[in-house]
Order: structure tokens, then sequence, then C-alpha cells
């Protein structure tokens, strides 16, 4: 089993930052039971914080190709947090003291956050797209086949597209210095 070392500098942030989210998941969760009264409400907004923190560490792992299968561990697990507190949520204010419309709309913004940058893009054409083929517009149901959507796509964006981008413009920079260094000599 390979043993992961912080010794650079993105390494370093990596790991502060990952040090980072449990705490801004649990402050959010306390500001929700303290601050406004509602346990349920502090674990979906946790959820934001949660996702940026987990987008800035795959930003960083994959520009510096380090700790890659580290990075994708947590966004995933950011991913399914989002998920798992929008469905809590939704089961919880089946009371209608919070609309589902207000839940779903969280729970976007933190797929939103963990899809960008190609969720300015795309989340919308998924949004409507998920509504017009399925017919549901709110509920549990709706929140399933919309995070399997979301999650598939965000997916292929970081870890096949952005990958392969970036192998693509290091193969061309490499093929730019050889014809350089050639037609130098």
């Amino acid at each position: 089993m390979k043993k992961i070392i912080f010794n650079t500098l993105p390494e370093k942030i990596i790991l502060i930052l990952s040090m980072l989210i449990p705490i801004a998941g649990f402050g959010m969760i306390l500001h929700g039971v303290w601050k406004i009264g509602d346990l349920f409400g502090g674990i979906l907004f946790s959820s934001l914080p949660i996702s940026l923190l987990s987008v800035i560490i795959l930003i960083i792992a994959q520009s510096c190709k380090k700790l890659d299968r580290y990075s994708k561990i947590i966004w995933i697990i950011s991913s399914i947090y989002a998920f798992l507190a929008a469905i809590l949520c939704t089961i919880y204010y089946v009371d209608g003291s919070v609309t589902s419309e207000g839940v779903i709309l969280i729970f976007c913004l933190s797929i939103y956050i963990l899809g960008l940058p190609c969720s300015l893009i795309f989340i919308s054409f998924i949004i409507i797209s998920v509504q017009f083929i399925s017919g549901i517009y709110n509920g549990i149901y709706y929140l399933i086949i919309m995070w399997l959507a979301l999650y598939f796509s965000m997916y292929m964006q970081w870890f096949v597209i952005f990958p392969w981008i970036l192998r693509d413009a290091k193969v061309k920079d490499e093929h730019i210095k050889i014809k350089n260094d050639v037609g130098s000599t």
C-alpha cells in the first residue's frame, strides 16, 4: 500500500483544506441547531461549504498531478453527502414547513458548486431534461433522478474530460518544445 506523504506545498494545502471539510460541515450544522433551531436545515446547508472545499481540493490535485485518488474520494463523498442531506430534509419536511423546492434549490447549489466550471452550462439543461422526461417536479424521486444525471455528468467532467484535456495540452506543449528545439539547430 502506498503511503501518502504531504511534502510539497500543494499537498500541504490539500491536507489543510481536507481538515477544514469536517470543521466547516460541523460548524454549519451547529449554526443550524443553535441559531436557526433546525438540525436538518443545518445539515442541508453544510453541504455548501463541503462542496466548495471539495472542488478546491480537486482543482489543486488535478492541476499538480498529486493525490488524484484522494481528491476523487473526497469529491465522491461530498456529492453523496449533498444527496443524502437533501433526501433527509425532503423526508423530514413532509409536514410542509419547508417546501421541497427550497430543499431542491440548496441541493442544486451544492451540485452546482461540485460541478464547476461546466455546471455553468449543463446544470440548467440537465434539470429541465429531468423534469421533462420524468414529469416529476419535486420530491424524493425527482432528487434521485436529478442526482444520478448530475452526478454522472459532473463525474465525467472531472475524472474523464478534464484529465484528457490536461494530457492533450501536455502533449502539445512537448510537441512545440521539440519543434522549437529542432528549428533552432
